[in-house]
């Protein structure tokens, strides 16, 4: 237990808040405590019968217990924890900007297109973000596909195609990730455009997560080193500098997800 509670402990603040949610609604529906379809999105039963929590839980569950829920909740904490970690380290408003930016457009998407269950969007949302913000870092998934890490997005999109399931819900993910990355970090670096950022945290948001103290993440050899990656991933990359990731660490971690398909996960 106590080894548990460390490595539960260990994950940034925001992602176990998003972790400990989707945990409680997955337990809650594997003791039958409600059901699915309490729990979708549905847009007439959320205006005419006033069922708002609909639009909150749609948001965070995985599904019910099994190897597949395990792998989807794996890549959310991964990916999550490691934005949390590096891009938005100290920046808690910021992170938590992105995640609400991201749910608005789902839930447009959703009202829409008639979309149910929107947690496999975040997952691809959050892994899109970092593989654009790493393009220095190389998978090699079996030994057999190298490539860089903003490709993977579409390369596990064409697994999911393979395997005969929707990519629906992924590809709206890559949108809101990739609307989100080119206001953040392509417009503010256009000459036209230079310094102006249209997404700003309310500075309430700001002094209440500084209040609570989400992130206090101390300077240390960390933030030199973090720094020093930043710098690295704007420039561009020379082969002798850029990062092989193996796939027993991450590349095939990162496809077992995906070969599930995400009808399988509800």
């Amino acid at each position: 237990m106590p080894v548990l509670t460390d490595l539960w402990t260990s994950v940034p603040p925001i992602t176990r808040t998003i972790l400990t949610i989707s945990v409680l609604l997955t337990v809650s529906v594997s003791l039958d405590l409600c059901t699915p379809f309490k729990l979708y999105f549905n847009y007439n039963l959320i205006k005419k019968k006033y069922q708002f929590w609909r639009i909150f839980t749609s948001l965070f569950y995985f599904g019910e217990f099994s190897v597949d829920t395990l792998f989807d909740f794996f890549i959310l904490y991964r990916y999550s924890s490691m934005l949390e970690q590096h891009s938005f380290r100290n920046k808690p408003a910021e992170f938590i900007l992105f995640f609400v930016f991201g749910a608005h457009l789902f839930l447009l998407a959703a009202t829409f297109l008639g979309l149910e269950f929107l947690s496999p969007c975040l997952s691809a949302m959050m892994l899109y973000l970092w593989a654009r913000r790493n393009p220095t870092v190389h998978i090699n998934f079996l030994e057999i596909f190298q490539f860089r890490a903003p490709f993977l997005p579409w390369f596990l999109l064409l697994f999911v195609v393979m395997f005969g399931f929707s990519p629906k819900y992924d590809l709206i993910g890559v949108l809101a990730g990739h609307l989100y990355y080119y206001l953040e970090d392509v417009v503010p670096k256009l000459q036209e455009t230079e310094d102006f950022k249209l997404l700003k945290p309310p500075k309430m948001l700001v002094s209440l997560c500084d209040w609570m103290q989400i992130h206090d993440y101390r300077l240390n050899e960390e933030d030199l080193v973090f720094e020093e990656e930043a710098v690295a991933a704007q420039a561009q990359a020379e082969p002798e500098g850029e990062q092989l990731i193996d796939d027993g660490d991450m590349g095939g971690d990162m496809i077992d997800d995906h070969i599930i398909g995400d009808d399988a996960r509800f």
